[in-house]
């Protein structure tokens, strides 16, 4: 499913069930739709500009096939849903954006954006759904090749913070409750280094501070990526679909040690700050 199609079901299920508004009540936002159509795509009129990069070059780096992830939070406390969007990257040590093969669209460069949902009730009952880009503001500088997003209150101060799992480091980044987040991954110990796809906020140990666990993909590097020159003839015109079934075929350099492994984090209150250490590693063999 593309980018777009994914955030129409995100903006699609704010209008629904953001507020607690009744879905009976007509939206500004809606567009013309075929009759019993369940979804209607509403990103482009309420402000969800967005492209995912994926930072290919034409090397068919491993990550580049990897679909993106999303999230939704209420991270400034008004009551409706607001969303985070991880980016990509150029992929390949001292590649540049102007070596890609798709440009970045949108600010440069490309990282993580939040947009707050700037939701209204009008006066005739309809709702005025709208996105505003306020990644500036927020101070989220999230520049690595995002895979995830997790959200959850990790110091119980009643505002939503952010993870972001990455191919490369993992950032972790606390909500000051003012609008703007603060990157505390080294302090918390939560900056793991490998291929994070995925993530889970959890109080494990009943202690009433959320743990962590992240979920990592195989061990691998642009470095020792290896292709297979014997799939070269497969190419044979430069669409979409070949490259996409040659990236598939790849040799890619994997580690044949483990295909997955897991960390889990478990929250450690100091008086000062919220941090975290890792409490065990284990790999999946």
């Amino acid at each position: 499913m593309g980018t777009r199609s994914i955030l129409a079901l995100l903006a699609l299920s704010l209008l629904t069930t953001g507020c607690g508004i009744e879905q009976s009540v007509p939206s500004s936002t809606s567009t013309s739709a075929p009759a019993g159509a369940w979804f209607i795509d509403v990103a482009e009129n309420a402000g969800l500009d967005f492209v995912h990069f994926n930072g290919m070059s034409g090397e068919f780096y491993f990550p580049e096939i990897m679909s993106p992830g999303a999230g939704l939070l209420d991270y400034d406390n008004d009551g409706d849903l607001d969303v985070y969007l991880v980016q990509g990257s150029m992929l390949g040590r001292g590649r540049t954006l102007s070596q890609a093969l798709l440009p970045s669209h949108g600010p440069l460069p490309p990282k993580g954006r939040l947009f707050r949902n700037d939701l209204r009730l009008q006066g005739d009952g309809t709702r005025m759904l709208r996105f505003t880009d306020v990644t500036d503001q927020s101070r989220i500088d999230a520049r690595g090749y995002c895979i995830g997003v997790v959200a959850g209150d990790i110091d119980n101060d009643g505002w939503i913070d952010l993870y972001l799992t990455n191919f490369g480091p993992n950032q972790m980044l606390r909500n000051n409750g003012d609008g703007t987040f603060v990157d505390v991954s080294k302090r918390a110990g939560t900056d793991d280094a490998g291929w994070g796809v995925s993530g889970a906020f959890l109080d494990y140990d009943r202690d009433g501070w959320l743990d962590l666990y992240v979920g990592n993909y195989v061990h691998y590097t642009t470095e020792t990526d290896i292709s297979c020159p014997g799939l070269a003839p497969l190419i044979t015109a430069n669409t979409i679909a070949q490259i996409d079934m040659y990236a598939r075929l790849r040799c890619r350099g994997i580690s044949q040690r483990p295909i997955a492994a897991g960390s889990i984090a478990g929250s450690r209150r100091q008086p000062s700050r919220p941090v975290a250490s890792v409490l065990a590693r284990g790999l999946l063999r």
